[in-house]
């Protein structure tokens, strides 16, 4: 399943990230954060617009991996949409974290920094704090934790409720706990309970 590029709402129109550049070129992708980091801002207003052109590069990856995760969430029987999705989580956002990590080291160190004005205070507060915290094991272990709760999804998705003869979707049944009835909501939160054991059974039988 494939999801819209051409949102309701206008876009920016992209300045620095080519067109047809697509996040899983992880070579192309390396090529733009190496011309970031190989470019010196002559002055306050160039390191301002370094900034956005940074800010650009990673809302396109991390749009990517809004579509590749919502596709997959959508019909969590898609095996193609998860397989994208997983690839993305553990052959691209390891490897773009690390690079996003060269590229705030390097406006850290900018001579120009303090000079940028305050509307960009919250945002260097932010990367201060990841430079600090930034360990490199963690993009592996980030992927990993991702991939985990991906297949949580995926066998939640699959998961039916059985309710007084019923067969509900975890969802329907949830909303039954809300109910008037007492009993209905304590039938309710039993089947609940079931269904969501019997993920460690189909995860012990996959």
């Amino acid at each position: 399943m494939e999801l819209t590029r051409t949102p309701d709402v206008e876009t920016p129109a992209l300045t620095f990230v080519p067109e047809g550049f697509h996040p899983t070129d992880t070579a192309a992708l390396e090529g733009l954060v190496g011309q970031l980091l190989e470019r010196e801002p002559a002055d306050v207003g160039g390191l301002r617009q370094w900034i956005y052109d940074w800010s650009e590069l990673s809302s396109v990856v991390y749009a990517e991996y809004t579509r590749l995760f919502t596709a997959m969430h959508r019909d969590t029987k898609d095996d193609d949409a998860k397989e994208r999705n997983l690839a993305y989580q553990r052959d691209v956002l390891p490897l773009y974290q690390s690079l996003n990590n060269k590229l705030n080291r390097k406006l850290l160190a900018s001579s120009y920094l303090s000079e940028v004005g305050k509307e960009f205070d919250l945002l260097i507060r932010d990367l201060r704090e990841e430079a600090e915290l930034f360990r490199e094991e963690n993009t592996k272990l980030g992927a990993e934790d991702r991939a985990l709760g991906a297949r949580f999804s995926e066998l939640q998705g699959k998961l039916e409720v059985e309710l007084r003869g019923e067969k509900l979707t975890v969802q329907q049944a949830g909303a039954k706990i809300a109910d008037q009835d007492r009993g209905l909501r304590e039938d309710a939160f039993r089947a609940l309970v079931a269904a969501r054991g019997a993920i460690v059974e189909i995860r012990e039988g996959s």
